[in-house]
């Protein structure tokens, strides 16, 4: 079953020996209809998902936000902003034009957003550990998708001084994009990892500013002594 470049699915008629034209009639007009429904039902997901994929673009964006319109708009798709969250970053098989569906019904069950945003896969789900979600959804999107699927985890960190819902998005995407770029530069399509897993030598194949954020991450503690004390 095809739509336009798009292919939907098949049809097997499992029937032992020669299939008669009439089977093969009642195939095509099988197949046309079940296309119908799939793209009918896609359009009905689509329209509601679409609440979903403007949130999360506006979070990770940097849109201004007030707190009480991101809970609402948050609380009317059943996603709690004020838990442990991870950002997930993925590459996903070209040649499936469906990967934002597929990321769309695995954030829904895990009560989280999803979207394509930049020629990427974004999902934002409920969670503590960056790499064992990255690896959820490595594993499960693989599977619906039929192809390897590269993901990078990353922890999305409150901000200080607001509350619970208020968090470093738009940083947290920038790190988790910097990450799945050195992965793909070090080869390692179709795996998870955050940056923690890559090292130094992630934060140098990744560009823009990792290093840095690396440089307060790893040696923070010691640089806030040496600040406040005058040493070196």
């Amino acid at each position: 079953m095809v739509a336009g470049s798009e292919v939907l699915g098949e049809l097997v008629l499992t029937r032992a020996g020669t299939p008669r034209p009439a089977d093969l009639r009642v195939l095509e007009r099988a197949a046309m209809v079940t296309a119908l429904l799939l793209l009918f039902s896609r359009q009905v997901f689509d329209a509601a998902n679409r609440g979903r994929r403007d949130l999360l673009e506006d979070l990770l964006l940097g849109a201004t936000l007030a707190d009480v319109e991101t809970g609402s708009r948050a609380a009317h798709l059943n996603v709690d902003l004020n838990v442990d969250m991870v950002l997930v970053v993925c590459e996903t098989p070209r040649l499936r034009a469906d990967s934002e569906q597929a990321a769309a019904f695995l954030a829904a069950r895990k009560q989280g957003l999803a979207a394509h945003i930049n020629g990427v896969l974004v999902m934002l789900l409920p969670g503590s550990d960056a790499g064992v979600i990255a690896r959820e959804v490595s594993t499960a999107l693989g599977r619906t998708l039929g192809g390897p699927v590269t993901a990078a985890g990353q922890a999305v960190g409150l901000i200080n001084g607001h509350s619970p819902g208020r968090r470093h998005f738009p940083q947290a995407y920038a790190a988790a994009r910097s990450c799945l770029t050195a992965m793909l530069a070090l080869g390692r399509d179709g795996q998870r990892a955050t940056m923690a897993d890559l090292g130094f030598v992630g934060v140098v194949l990744s560009g823009g500013d990792s290093r840095n954020a690396f440089d307060t991450d790893t040696l923070g503690t010691v640089l806030d002594y040496d600040a406040a004390r005058g040493t070196d």
